[in-house]
C-alpha cells in the first residue's frame, strides 16, 4: 500500500470544487444566491447553448471594492460570517466563502465589480485556480460574473456532464426557481439560440405564477398563507388538472433558500389526496420563513438540504393544518398543504398524520383550521384509500 502523503493544494482545491460545482446550473445557483444577498433587483443570466462552455451572471446589487474584490476570489474568503457562532444564524443565502474560489478552480472565470463608492471598477480574471489580471474597469455599480470552459482541467468530471439539452434545462431549472421564489427581482434569461426570457418585478407569488404558467391558470390556483408562532407558510397550488407526472413542477424555499425535499412534496401530495391520480404530481410552489436560528443550513455541500434545530421542530409540531380553497366550482374539491406533514420535512422522528378535505364553497379563499382532535370539518368528504389516516416518519 502506498505511503500516506499529504496531498497538492492543487489537487485539493480540485476535490472541493468538485463538492460545490457539478455541473453548470450549480455555477448559476452559487451566483444567483450571492447576488440575491446583495440586494439586486435585476438579475440577467446568460448561457452558452452549451452552459459548460459559458455562463454569465450580472447584477445591480451593492457590488465591492478593490480590496474586496481580491478577498472574494479566494476560498474561505466571506463577508456573511465573523464568528462561530454566527453558524447558528444564518440569514443569508451564502456564507461558505467557497463559491467562486470552487468555480475559479476549474474554469476560466472572470470577475467584474464596482461598489457605489467606488469611482472605478474591479476586473479580475483567473485561469484554473491562478489569478492572471487585476486591472481597474469602468462600469455601473454591481456585480458580473463570466464563467467559461468549465472543467476544462478535469476532463474526467466533465465527461459526466449529460447531454446539452439535460443541461440546459437543469440551468433553466434553478432559474425559473428563483424567479419564482423572488418575484420582487426582474429576471432576463438567455440561452444562445434558444431562449430569451424577460420578467419584470411582480406584486406577488401569484402574479409571478400567472407568468410562468399563463393567465387561466392563475384562476384556478389556489394560493395560500399560514402563520405561527416563528413561523411561516405561504405559496400557490396549481389546480388538479396541472399535474404533472416528475416532480419538476413542485419549488420549496426555506428563508428564500431554495432546496429539494422529498418530504414537503409529501405534505403537498397528502393535501391532494385522491384528486389526482397516484402517478402524478401536484404542481406546487411553497415557501417557509422561520427565525435561522431554529434550523441549521450548514448540513449539505451544496446548501439543498435544511435541518431544523430541537427548538425549530417543536415549532413546527405545534403547527394547525390547514387547507386551501381556490376560486373553483363548488363541485370541486379542494386540496390542501397538511402543516404536521411539513414537519417531516425537516428529518424529525414523529409520526405524522393527515387528512385530505373537500370543501363546499363556490367562490373565493379560504384558510380553513382543521379540528385539534385531526378530525376534518364538517361538511368535508372522506372517500379514498389515501384518505386514510397515514403514520408518517421520514
Amino acid at each position: 500500500m502506498p505511503p500516506v502523503r499529504l496531498l497538492d493544494p492543487s489537487v485539493i482545491g480540485k476535490i472541493r470544487a468538485g463538492e460545490v460545482v457539478d455541473r453548470p446550473a450549480a455555477v448559476a445557483k452559487e451566483l444567483i444566491e450571492n447576488a440575491l444577498d446583495a440586494g439586486s433587483r435585476l438579475i440577467a443570466i446568460q448561457s452558452a447553448s452549451n452552459p459548460d462552455r459559458m455562463i454569465r451572471v450580472q447584477d445591480d446589487g451593492s457590488g465591492m471594492g478593490r480590496e474586496d474584490a481580491l478577498l472574494a476570489v479566494r476560498r474561505h474568503a466571506t463577508s456573511k460570517l465573523e464568528r462561530a457562532e454566527d453558524l447558528e444564524a444564518i440569514a443569508t443565502l451564502g456564507f461558505r466563502g467557497e463559491a467562486l474560489a470552487s468555480i475559479a478552480e476549474v474554469s476560466r472565470l472572470t470577475l467584474s465589480t464596482r461598489a457605489a463608492d467606488e469611482l472605478t471598477g474591479t476586473q479580475i480574471e483567473i485561469l484554473g485556480g491562478t489569478t492572471i489580471s487585476v486591472s481597474g474597469v469602468g462600469r455601473a455599480v454591481g456585480t458580473t460574473v463570466s464563467v467559461e470552459d468549465l472543467f476544462f482541467n478535469t476532463p474526467a468530471r466533465k465527461r459526466f456532464l449529460r447531454s446539452r439539452e439535460a443541461e440546459v434545462r437543469a440551468l433553466a431549472r434553478v432559474v425559473w426557481s428563483y424567479a419564482l421564489v423572488a418575484p420582487h427581482v426582474h429576471w432576463r434569461f438567455r440561452v444562445d439560440g434558444r431562449e430569451d426570457t424577460e420578467l419584470p418585478t411582480a406584486a406577488d407569488l401569484l402574479e409571478r405564477w400567472q407568468v410562468f404558467y399563463g393567465r387561466g391558470s392563475a384562476e384556478s390556483a389556489a394560493p395560500f398563507e399560514h402563520e405561527g408562532a416563528g413561523y411561516r407558510f405561504r405559496g400557490v397550488l396549481g389546480a388538479p388538472e396541472m399535474a404533472r407526472a416528475n416532480r419538476e413542477q413542485q419549488i420549496f424555499a426555506v428563508n428564500g433558500r431554495v432546496i429539494a425535499s422529498s418530504s414537503m412534496a409529501a405534505a403537498v401530495r397528502q393535501g391532494f389526496g385522491n384528486l389526482i391520480p397516484g402517478d402524478r404530481h401536484p404542481v406546487a410552489l411553497l415557501l417557509v420563513d422561520i427565525d435561522p436560528s431554529q434550523i441549521d443550513v450548514n448540513v449539505h455541500p451544496t446548501k439543498r438540504e435544511v435541518r431544523p434545530t430541537s427548538a425549530g421542530f417543536r415549532r413546527f409540531s405545534r403547527a394547525t393544518r390547514f387547507s386551501a380553497a381556490g376560486r373553483r366550482g363548488s363541485s370541486v374539491a379542494a386540496p390542501y398543504v397538511d402543516v404536521f406533514y411539513l414537519a417531516s420535512s425537516f428529518d424529525c422522528e414523529l409520526p405524522i398524520r393527515g387528512l385530505p378535505s373537500r370543501s363546499g364553497r363556490e367562490s373565493g379563499f379560504e384558510v380553513r383550521r382543521l379540528d385539534s382532535n385531526m378530525h376534518p370539518p364538517s361538511g368535508s368528504v372522506n372517500s379514498s384509500k389515501s384518505d386514510k389516516w397515514v403514520e408518517y416518519s421520514h
